[in-house]
């Protein structure tokens, strides 16, 4: 009887808890390229007339494609590349996306490269190995930005999209 009450008492304390502490999960590649499109007009260090986005994905992670797609669709120049097939060229592309998925320690070789990183897992952002990530938070897109790692990549925003977003620092 008192194991049943226990695993009754757990239940309800999951099934509120995301209602307690909301998360913030993914929107589809379509909205996040159009938010992207808004937020890169924030980013002082980038012109956004020559924006060019790498996709960075795993090999057995979602395909890129629509991610590329997207950003194509919002006259955004984007190419994909596996992670782990990556050469040096990476300073050819202005923006890094990285797909979710891609496990933290294989993201830690772009830290101090000087090129923005973004993302559409907002977990990404949170843990410190991007930039800039859209989310969806109680049905709202969410814009997370993590300060310590802007500085990393020597990137400057507006403080209009500080204001506008979820600071990590």
């Amino acid at each position: 009887m008192k194991i049943r009450r226990n695993i009754f008492v757990l239940i309800l304390l999951l099934l509120c808890s995301s209602r307690i502490f909301p998360q913030v999960s993914q929107l589809t590649p379509g909205v996040q390229s159009i938010l992207f499109t808004k937020i890169f007009r924030y980013i002082r260090t980038l012109d956004a007339d020559k924006i060019k986005v790498l996709v960075v994905y795993e090999k057995f992670g979602k395909s890129p494609e629509t991610v590329v797609d997207a950003f194509k669709k919002e006259n955004i120049s984007a190419e994909s590349r596996d992670i782990d097939k990556l050469t040096d060229k990476k300073e050819e592309f202005t923006v890094i996306y990285f797909m979710d998925g891609i496990q933290g320690f294989k993201l830690k070789k772009f830290e101090n490269e000087n090129i923005l990183t973004i993302t559409g897992d907002p977990a990404i952002v949170e843990s410190g190995y991007a930039s800039i990530g859209v989310g969806v938070e109680k049905e709202k897109p969410v814009i997370l930005v993590n300060i310590g790692q802007l500085r990393k990549e020597s990137q400057q925003v507006s403080s209009e999209l500080l204001n506008l977003a979820k600071v990590i620092r």
